[in-house]
């Protein structure tokens, strides 16, 4: 199977399973705050006033203590607060389940079954990224080979190329490729001729690097 024909599959199926799960995500979240409305407005004040603020204060403690990049990441951060608040309303949204009644029950399931669709959607879009992110590797070292064995003047010209994909692709993956492309394409000048290349970047990359980099030796 080629790397065009995989990257469609797993576009095409992530492109469904991100709909799906946000649309499970919205469920979800419709579901747990207006059941946890109910449940504060409802509940004795012991449980909104005290057990709810308690157990979302352990949990974001708890997470923030597991968690290596906290506090200095704002992403870090965020993650904590985001899980404090999130048993806090689970607190509440269990009580207002119960009182409820059957109703409370089905919001439970419902909840329930949504959340397990959107943990299947958001594992499988892992598992995608492992496979791009395996594909862009293979990619590279197959560049690579190829790099180190075609002539410095080929070398000049695929930069050429590459700049004006970038100036003018609008794809971030057209772009993304690119980028890669020009990187390896840095290694191997320099490689060749790390004086070139260095006279090259000190005048500005933006000039072109024929005017520093020697050709190969003849044979």
């Amino acid at each position: 199977m080629s790397p065009e024909s995989s990257g469609g599959e797993v576009h095409t199926g992530g492109t469904w399973r991100r709909g799906l799960g946000s649309v499970c995500r919205r469920v979800c979240l419709v579901a747990v705050l207006s059941t946890a409305i109910m449940g504060a407005l409802f509940s004795p004040p012991l449980v909104t006033l005290a057990a709810a603020p308690t157990v979302g204060l352990l949990a974001a403690s708890q997470v923030a203590l597991a968690h290596p990049g906290f506090p200095a990441q704002v992403a870090a951060r965020r993650f904590v607060l985001s899980a404090g608040a999130g048993c806090a309303v689970l607190v509440l949204f269990v009580a207002g389940a119960s009182e409820l009644g059957a109703v409370g029950g089905v919001m439970v399931m419902t909840v329930l079954l949504t959340g397990a669709v959107v943990l299947a959607a958001w594992l499988a879009d892992l598992s995608d990224d492992d496979r791009v992110a395996t594909s862009t590797m293979q990619d590279a070292r197959v560049l690579e080979d190829w790099l180190g064995a075609v002539p410095m003047s080929a070398l000049v010209e695929q930069w050429r190329l590459s700049e004006v994909v970038l100036s003018t692709a609008t794809d971030p993956d057209e772009r993304s490729a690119a980028t890669l492309a020009r990187e390896l394409l840095l290694d191997e000048m320099t490689r060749r001729d790390p004086a070139g290349v260095h006279r090259w970047l000190q005048e500005g990359a933006d000039a072109p690097p024929s005017l520093h980099v020697r050709d190969d030796p003849a044979p």
